[in-house]
């Protein structure tokens, strides 16, 4: 029941390498109909 938390917790690690992958991360969780979005707050912190 985790699941989606799990691969939260692995796209923000990603950012820690690259924040294109971090981005695309996110972008397909939209795509995929994910509930889980970042803040504006963190996308500020990424996106600079």
């Amino acid at each position: 029941m985790n699941n989606h938390y799990q691969e939260y917790q692995l796209i923000c690690g990603a950012i820690l390498f690259t924040r294109r992958e971090f981005l695309l991360g996110i972008a397909g969780l939209e795509f995929m109909g994910r509930d889980i979005q970042p803040t504006e707050k963190d996308a500020i912190l990424f996106v600079d």
